[in-house]
C-alpha cells in the first residue's frame, strides 16, 4: 500500500497574501515593525469578515482599509496612499502597462500593490530597481519571489498559459511625500 503525503505550506491554505503585501510594502517604505503592521492590518477588519477572509482573501476594500488603518494607527506619515486606476481603470492590457509605467515615473513611489484575480486572488508587490520595477511574491521560504512583466496581464483574459491574470483597477500606490 502506497501512502501518498499531502502537505501544507505557509499561505498554502490562508489568504493573507494581502496582509503580507501590506507588511512588505511598508517596509520598502522604511516602516522597521513588521508584526505591527500584520495586527493593525488584522484589527482593520470587521468581525464580520473573520474567520472567512482566512479561507477567502482580502478584497479591494478591505486593502483599502487595511492600508489607511495602518498608516494612522502607527502614525506613518511619511508615506501617502494612492488609488490611480480606481475610478478610471485602464481598458486595456496595453493602456494599463502605459499608465502603470508613467505612475512609476515619479521619484516619489516607494511601490505599489498589485490585485490578481487568476490562477487565485492574490495581492503582489511592485517596486522601483536599478531603472526597471520588480514584481513580488511573498512566498514560503522565498519571501522576494520575483515575477516577470510578461508573466502579468491586465484585462478580462489571459494571453497565454501560465500568465497571471491582475485587476486593472486593483493598484494601491506607495509614496513618499
Amino acid at each position: 500500500m502506497e501512502i501518498i503525503l499531502k502537505v501544507s505550506y505557509q499561505g498554502g491554505l490562508d489568504g493573507l497574501c494581502g496582509m503580507y503585501a501590506l507588511v512588505n510594502a511598508y517596509m520598502m517604505c522604511g516602516c522597521e515593525d513588521g508584526e505591527d503592521i500584520l495586527l493593525e492590518a488584522c484589527r482593520a477588519l470587521a468581525k464580520s469578515r473573520w474567520p472567512e477572509v482566512l479561507v477567502k482573501g482580502t478584497t479591494f476594500a478591505d486593502m483599502q482599509r487595511m492600508a489607511k488603518r495602518c498608516k494612522d494607527v502607527m502614525g506613518i506619515d511619511h508615506v501617502q496612499l494612492r488609488y490611480p486606476f480606481k475610478r478610471q481603470a485602464p481598458r486595456s492590457n496595453e493602456v494599463y502597462w502605459q499608465r502603470f509605467h508613467e505612475v512609476f515615473k515619479d521619484q516619489d513611489v516607494a511601490c505599489a500593490i498589485i490585485g490578481v484575480e487568476d490562477p487565485m486572488m492574490h495581492w503582489i508587490v511592485a517596486a522601483p530597481e536599478k531603472g526597471h520595477i520588480m514584481f513580488m511574491d511573498s512566498k514560503a521560504g522565498e519571501p522576494f519571489f520575483q515575477k516577470k512583466q510578461s508573466s502579468l496581464v491586465a484585462g478580462s483574459r489571459k494571453q497565454k498559459p501560465g500568465q497571471w491574470l491582475i485587476n486593472p483597477a486593483e493598484l494601491i500606490l506607495f509614496t513618499r511625500p
